[in-house]
């Protein structure tokens, strides 16, 4: 080490040792200056412990930075779908369907209705299920999170029986829609939205009003014929109305109508009489 930096003459000294010293006058300028380029050499290669901390904090701080935006917002998202309580999924579906209503009006209710959608629950499917019928904005029928089922008014006004209701309800019991909805929703709301669920039990109310408008332009998924069949078979719901109004032609869904031609049928009623006409005056109509 250089015990005075830039003066003359130079003094030298071992590093960690300043008692010995070597001093070089004037006359040795070429020697001063070899010291000099030899210490700036082993001063480049000395370790710098700092720098090293410094880089080994900015590569941990990059580690757990992308963890957080590629790995992180997945693994919430999964966990909170496998942890979501029912009640909690029912709370979502009904914050959707209050979402929808501010765009298709209030559902459509009467005393009479009621009992009528009750009983098509109890009787189409094995869990209780919510059914809103909506005078617009709803195509057919949408099924939201936490067993909230959407139905078109038409379904129920058009038709002379409640065998194509029935039918696309059961179109609804053959798909993953509600868990697959939710797990678009919450891969639309992103890692915050999505952690206060978690957290809270809550979504915030601008992620369902964002969810809600996009679910009004995009239809129903239609599961195989194959599947459609063994499912009203099973329930007992003739299939030929629900094949008309899918397609009056016919030529859409041939498989559908033949099935019912080459099969013993099996269709017992679905609603009396009495609720069903009922149900048709649920929106005034």
């Amino acid at each position: 080490q250089r015990a005075n930096p830039g003066a003359m003459p130079a003094v030298f000294h071992p590093d960690g040792d300043p008692d010995e010293t070597l001093e070089l006058g004037e006359s040795e300028t070429e020697m001063v200056e070899a010291i000099e380029k030899l210490r700036q050499v082993i001063e480049r290669r000395r370790p710098k412990p700092g720098r090293l901390r410094i880089i080994s904090f900015l590569t941990i701080l990059t580690f757990f930075a992308a963890l957080m935006v590629f790995w992180m917002p997945g693994a919430v998202r999964d966990y909170t779908l496998r942890v979501l309580p029912d009640v909690t999924e029912q709370e979502i579906g009904n914050g959707l369907l209050q979402e929808l209503e501010r765009f298709t009006g209030r559902a459509c209710t009467s005393s009479l209705s009621t009992r009528a959608l009750d009983q098509l629950s109890n009787r189409l499917f094995d869990r209780p299920v919510s059914i809103a019928i909506l005078r617009e904005g709803v195509e057919s029928v949408r099924a939201l999170p936490g067993n909230v089922i959407v139905v078109s008014h038409t379904l129920v006004e058009d038709y002379d029986t409640p065998d194509v209701l029935a039918g696309y309800l059961l179109q609804l019991n053959l798909d993953n829609e509600p868990r697959d909805m939710l797990q678009q929703m919450l891969e639309t709301a992103g890692f915050m939205p999505t952690f206060r669920l978690l957290t809270t039990g809550q979504l915030p109310q601008a992620t369902l009003a964002d969810f809600a408008k996009g679910l009004l332009n995009n239809p129903a998924v239609v599961p195989e014929d194959t599947l459609l069949i063994t499912a009203f078979y099973e329930q007992g719901v003739a299939i030929t109305p629900y094949a008309l109004a899918r397609d009056i032609t016919g030529q859409d869904t041939a498989h559908l109508l033949s099935a019912e031609i080459t099969r013993p049928s099996s269709a017992r009623p679905v609603l009396n009489d009495t609720l069903w006409v009922g149900l048709q005056g649920i929106c005034g109509g």
